[in-house]
């Protein structure tokens, strides 16, 4: 725990300082008493770009980290590296605020592609930690963060051979990847929270779903555990939507009476627990365990 908080401490350090050289290294042109403000503008637009980057990465980080309380040996050297490859980060956006070309904006995006991949093993890393069976890992990590990782990966691919033709352009979309990646990393760290409730035999069974029936697994468990009953909506009308959910969880071996058990574990948690299927770490655990149960009676 003592290493971890050392980590998060030296991680928040190092961002806040590459934050600090790159709004101090934008180059601004000075003439006498005249300032370049066309020249300013478009050095804060790559600025912006950076910041938005930088600031994702701590964000997927910060999120990634509070997942677990220890961090290995292994986690430390990756986190290392990541820092180090995010530490170039100021510098190729002096080049790309400095220099108007396409191999400028070619070279920022072969080091934004660097960061994401080094990004990833962190993230692999985390998960080898949460999970003690090393096929349980490797299988999991695929059906959490593979498909991401892919379409990430041919989008920063795809823009720096943009940047060759259109450079401006590239750079643009630099932030809309951005943004991207940064709903997506929420949306990876939820399905990593339901995913790592399950029992291992429950995990087994979902990575060998294919894409589809994984998110609509997940989707059913969340819209199930989170309803309540609209404004101007019947008891009749609620139930029916219940026993809707309920059905279509059937195929996926949840039984109504399980949810039953579900259900009432739900009215009483708090939701202090943190986040699971239901919003409560305590209600993911006992849906886990039920099922559990059931596999095995």
């Amino acid at each position: 725990m003592y290493l971890k908080q050392r980590l998060d401490t030296f991680v928040d350090a190092i961002i806040a300082i590459i934050l600090t050289i790159m709004v101090l290294a934008l180059p601004v042109d000075i003439t006498g008493s005249n300032i370049n403000y066309l020249s300013l503008a478009k050095s804060v637009g790559v600025y912006a770009v950076s910041f938005c980057f930088v600031s994702n990465i701590w964000y997927q980080h910060a999120v990634a980290f509070g997942q677990i309380e220890k961090v290995s040996r292994n986690l430390v050297i990756w986190d290392l590296i990541l820092m180090f490859v995010l530490s170039l980060i100021p510098e190729v956006t002096k080049i790309m605020a400095s220099v108007e070309d396409n191999y400028a904006v070619m070279l920022y995006g072969g080091v934004y592609l660097l960061v994401t991949f080094v990004q990833s093993g962190v993230i692999r890393q985390i998960v080898n930690s949460r999970f003690s069976s090393h096929d349980d890992r490797k299988r999991l990590y695929q059906a959490i963060y593979g498909d991401s990782n892919l379409e990430m990966g041919g989008l920063i691919l795809a823009n720096i051979v943009l940047a060759y033709f259109f450079p401006r352009v590239a750079m643009i979309l630099f932030i809309v990847i951005t943004v991207r990646s940064f709903f997506a990393s929420a949306t990876d760290e939820e399905k990593l929270n339901d995913v790592g409730s399950m029992s291992q035999d429950d995990r087994k069974q979902y990575v060998e779903l294919n894409a589809r029936d994984k998110r609509d697994y997940l989707n059913l468990l969340r819209s199930y555990g989170r309803q309540t009953r609209r404004p101007g909506q019947t008891e009749t009308q609620y139930q029916q939507q219940r026993d809707q959910l309920a059905q279509k969880l059937q195929r996926y071996g949840v039984t109504p009476e399980m949810l039953q058990q579900w259900e009432e574990r739900k009215r009483q948690a708090n939701t202090r627990y943190g986040n699971g299927v239901w919003g409560g770490g305590r209600n993911a655990d006992a849906i886990a365990n039920d099922r559990h149960a059931s596999h095995r009676n």
